[in-house]
């Protein structure tokens, strides 16, 4: 039987939204969210914006803390840690945003973008962190020649690359990627899906997709997760959601990404 890594119990996320004259009212991102990740697995999670996908990705990763639930990552809950015991854990998991350019430091050369989490960490001397980013990006696919561009010089899937390169610098065991085919062009979209798909094979990385493309992650996943209003309506392997979804919501969204593949725009024949 598989290990899990990840294992997400009943999380909710409550916000106050505070309106004017004083009113504060309570807005629920998440509602009981469950899930399980097997260790060298993909599950995506799909769903419309504003269906809570980001939010839990932010979760997970402890950028936002929960209201309730149980965040398990290696049998460990993170919900009941303080900051000095969740750090170690901030290096075995890491999150790659969408749209990459917002989140790199446009002084930064690449290869200083990618040992960015080295210097945070402080592992290793300067020379041996430009090494270990020098060895990243040529993982990713990044040329020797483009480490000493900065990122204003880059093209969007090379930006890509180089939040990728950046999240698998610190060896994690978990990458959450939140729409991390956003802004692409179909051709570059199918090159990061085959890239990360590499990655795991050579890596055993376990992936938490955010996605709102259906067929992408159909693609990609082992199991799909379907997101509505802050809560899972359904799940099951990619066959099953696509060729037999049980719900209206989940039925609506295959007929969109249908006639999406239809017009040519899917990435996933590519794939």
């Amino acid at each position: 039987m598989d290990e899990t890594l990840l294992q997400v119990c009943e999380l909710t996320k409550v916000y106050a939204d505070r309106r004017p004259a004083g009113r504060t009212t309570e807005v629920r991102a998440l509602r009981e969210v469950s899930l399980a990740i097997a260790r060298g697995r993909t599950l995506a999670v799909i769903g419309e914006s504003g269906s809570g996908k980001s939010t839990l990705a932010r979760c997970i990763v402890q950028l936002e803390a929960p209201t309730s639930g149980q965040i398990c990552f290696a049998g460990t809950d993170l919900t009941r840690l303080d900051k000095r015991r969740l750090q170690p854990f901030r290096t075995r998991m890491q999150l790659v945003l969408q749209g990459s350019s917002a989140a790199i430091n446009p002084g930064f050369r690449g290869w200083e973008v990618v040992a960015e989490p080295l210097r945070i960490q402080k592992s290793g001397s300067a020379e041996e962190q430009r090494s270990t980013a020098l060895q990243c990006m040529q993982q990713v696919g990044l040329q020797a020649d483009l480490a000493e561009r900065l990122p204003h010089r880059l093209s969007g899937g090379q930006l890509q690359r180089l939040a990728i390169a950046r999240a698998l610098v610190l060896n994690p065991e978990l990458l959450v990627l939140d729409e991390p085919f956003t802004g692409l062009d179909v051709s570059i979209q199918a090159q990061i899906a085959n890239l990360l798909l590499a990655l795991q094979r050579e890596g055993s990385l376990t992936y938490l997709l955010v996605v709102h493309d259906l067929m992408m992650a159909g693609a990609l996943a082992d199991e799909i997760a379907v997101m509505q209003d802050g809560q899972i309506v359904e799940r099951g392997i990619p066959a099953g959601v696509l060729m037999t979804p049980q719900q209206e919501y989940t039925r609506s969204l295959v007929t969109v990404a249908r006639g999406v593949a239809s017009t040519g725009a899917s990435t996933t024949g590519s794939l």
